[in-house]
């Protein structure tokens, strides 16, 4: 499959002739689009790819106009031209895109180009714009809005990747922080390898919520029978979630907004009986979102949300409560959800406009100029705990209104607040994790590290021989 970004002049040559030739039968209203189909081969590939044709399917009729009489090109799977058929010419025993398909799939054809196009210019001299992968290795935290927006440049093709790759990366965070908080020591906590291997932990906790946006921009076809197959005691988006970072688990809702229903079973089976802290506010996020996202879905998301006060364990009862409270304002009443939010953004960027520089229009003195959408993607690259009612208030913009590149910032207000992680840090957002006797860490499912396997701090050496010791 090529990657759909050049006008490749077509390479086909046995059916080339005869499909100019029967060209004729095509009005000259439509000529011009035929043509232009047939001159852009990877565009045609790829409407192709998103139709998703079944296998047995061989050749496909491509609507050029939107009456169901054509005329229509033939093209094989493979993208191929055959011929032409003119209005009233049935297209027998093929598959039939119609002309607002053809339009619908080409689209996205323009916008992955569009975004490839945006990674050439922001791009530095000398890279590519495959460059800008490497940043979901070593800055996913501090990404602009640019900057992601070329990095989806590759969500045509690489969008399963993205979402795949979360899982293992979650279980290597999981991991070390496990070590971390079992091992007290100052010659442990202190160390160089354990400094580095917080802030790797940081890259990949950011590295997740990017991913999840990342996956949930491209096709969704798989969802359904992702949904249907999962089985685990968590939902697909805990993993955002319980990095215990705002800003991480506002992406994972962003994405189970747009997965929906077909994560619905997923969450009624987990709210039904007691479960960690993290996997139960997981799910009540998520189906928040889903909800505020799909009217269709509001109804059967809150009547979930609901049990979880019938299974909530006794000791949990009071915040779950408080939780249950703050989805039913982000469902009841938007606009007051988003009230603190909104203030707290608008207050944050007044009381750094210092930051920026002379002639930033991001530099505002007072909290009612600063627009809602900036207040609002400036709360949600913030680093605080996920865990409070702020994750709930920020639905109603995250999962109904906000494009996932307007979940960070543009490059000249993420510049200047861009503060580089500390260890400091990272073992700061371990720490509250156990802080009070509240929510904790869950384990169900994360593969535990043996004195024989590596040690999760990144030395390369086995566990009995570094961090154990």
């Amino acid at each position: 499959m090529p990657w759909p970004i050049g006008h490749e002049a077509s390479s086909q040559v046995a059916h080339s002739a005869h499909f100019l030739q029967r060209l004729d039968r095509v009005p000259r209203s439509l000529t011009d689009f035929a043509l232009g189909l047939y001159r852009d081969e990877p565009r045609v590939k790829w409407i192709l790819h998103y139709a998703h044709l079944p296998t047995e399917v061989e050749r496909v009729a491509l609507a050029l106009d939107d009456g169901g009489d054509g005329p229509h090109i033939v093209v094989t799977r493979e993208g191929k031209f055959v011929t032409a058929l003119g209005a009233g010419m049935k297209p027998s025993h093929l598959t039939v895109l119609t002309r607002s398909q053809v339009d619908t799939f080409s689209a996205r054809v323009d916008d992955a180009r569009e975004r490839f196009l945006l990674a050439k210019e922001v791009v530095a001299a000398g890279k590519r714009p495959e460059d800008m992968l490497n940043l979901l290795t070593w800055r996913p935290w501090g990404l602009s809005r640019e900057e992601f927006a070329a990095i989806a440049a590759w969500v045509p093709l690489m969008h399963l990747r993205f979402f795949t790759e979360i899982f293992p990366s979650a279980s290597t965070a999981m991991s070390f922080r496990e070590t971390y908080l079992a091992i007290q020591t100052k010659a442990f906590r202190n160390g160089e390898r354990t400094r580095d291997a917080l802030l790797k932990h940081w890259n990949i906790c950011h590295g997740i919520g990017v991913r999840y946006a990342l996956a949930m921009m491209g096709e969704l076809h798989w969802v359904e029978a992702f949904g249907a197959r999962w089985d685990e005691d968590y939902g697909p988006t805990w993993h955002a979630t319980d990095q215990h970072v705002l800003a991480v688990a506002l992406r994972g809702a962003w994405a189970a907004a747009r997965m929906g229903k077909p994560l619905l079973p997923t969450y009624k089976r987990i709210l039904s009986t007691q479960r960690h802290p993290s996997v139960t506010l997981d799910a009540l996020i998520a189906l928040t979102a889903i909800g505020i996202r799909h009217t269709s879905l509001r109804e059967p998301a809150r009547r979930m949300i609901a049990t979880a006060l019938e299974s909530s364990d006794p000791r949990l009862l009071t915040w779950t409560k408080q939780l249950v409270a703050s989805s039913d304002l982000a469902f009841d009443d938007p606009e007051a959800a988003l009230d603190a939010p909104l203030k707290y953004g608008q207050q944050l960027l007044v009381a750094k406009f210092r930051l920026l520089p002379e002639g930033s229009p991001y530099r505002y003195w007072k909290m009612e100029d600063v627009p809602r959408e900036t207040a609002f993607t400036l709360v949600a690259n913030e680093t605080y705990d996920s865990f409070t009612p702020t994750a709930f208030h920020m639905l109603p913009w995250v999962a109904k209104l906000a494009t996932p590149e307007e979940l960070y910032c543009p490059d000249a207000l993420a510049r200047p607040f861009r503060v580089a992680p500390t260890p400091e840090m990272v073992a700061e957002v371990y720490e509250r994790m156990n802080a009070g006797g509240g929510p904790k860490p869950i384990t169900r499912g994360a593969p535990k590290t043996g004195r024989n396997d590596a040690c999760p701090c990144g030395s390369g050496k086995k566990l009995k021989k570094c961090c154990a010791t």
